[in-house]
């Protein structure tokens, strides 16, 4: 699963790439326990898990998450 966009408030793209990922339409709710990478820009973040509600605009991430932040 690719998903990619600008997110509101910024210029740079960000893609959020993982294996599989379950989405609640009626919610507007997206979740996966599989392993995620997302990048946006020069930084890198890597997780196992994320639940992001559409709504709200909020993405966690659940477990082992690591990353780097090229300034």
């Amino acid at each position: 699963v690719r998903l990619s966009g600008v997110p509101d408030g910024h210029s740079e793209r960000a893609e959020l790439h993982t294996q599989t990922m379950s989405f609640d339409t009626e919610a507007e709710l997206a979740e996966t326990d599989s392993p995620v990478e997302l990048a946006f820009g020069r930084h890198v973040v890597q997780a196992h898990g994320m639940r992001a509600d559409l709504k709200a605009g909020n993405l966690s991430l659940e477990a082992e998450v690591s990353g780097v932040f090229v300034p």
